[in-house]
């Protein structure tokens, strides 16, 4: 994937733009994007993920991660969308305390747009993810799910293992992948610290 925001300055706005949002949700204060004031790549539409760790004991420890998946809002948008609710919406975690803001670390990706994979069998589907690069998506009749690009590499998962675990974050069998609906989507990311 060609890099979506390519200057220093492109990618610092973006943890800008999340930053605001956090600092915003976690205060109640009210922030407003403004898309005109930034560079023009910031009114593409595009998908974006927010994930936050806070920094215990010199580890990063995941305290959120949500995201636009698809490009159904400006660049910008979807970053300070995702920024929010990742630290006063996900569901997984209590909302961020203005007292943890100083022990976070926060990561955008900025998502490429999907492209389904075709495939007869599992090992046909196992052999067209590439670890590191790919993120994938499941959409089936019972379930969806998503897990970004860093993830196998964060848990040093090989292919299976990263499709076991997205059929887990469907909640959906994994017999449900040879069902002809079933469609499993792979997508590329720039990460941003």
């Amino acid at each position: 994937m060609s890099e979506i925001l390519e200057s220093d300055e492109e990618r610092k706005i973006a943890l800008d733009i999340a930053w605001e949002s956090i600092r915003a949700a976690v205060t109640g204060a009210e922030y407003k994007i403004s898309i005109e004031k930034f560079p023009s790549v910031f009114a593409m539409k595009s998908g974006a993920f927010v994930t936050v760790y806070k920094v215990e004991h010199g580890r990063e420890e995941l305290r959120g991660c949500i995201g636009v998946p698809k490009p159904i809002l400006p660049l910008a948008e979807a970053i300070a969308s995702a920024a929010r609710d990742t630290v006063i919406a996900d569901p997984r975690f209590s909302r961020v305390r203005e007292s943890e803001l100083k022990d976070l670390v926060v990561e955008v990706e900025v998502l490429s747009a999907f492209h389904e994979i075709k495939f007869n069998n599992l090992q046909e589907l196992y052999d067209q993810v590439t670890i590191g690069t790919d993120g994938l998506v499941l959409y089936s009749k019972f379930g969806s799910g998503l897990l970004l690009p860093p993830v196998p590499v964060k848990y040093n998962w090989n292919a299976e293992e990263f499709i076991d675990a997205l059929c887990k974050k469907a909640w959906v069998d994994k017999k449900i992948l040879l069902d002809k609906k079933t469609q499993i989507m792979k997508f590329q990311a720039q990460v941003i610290r």
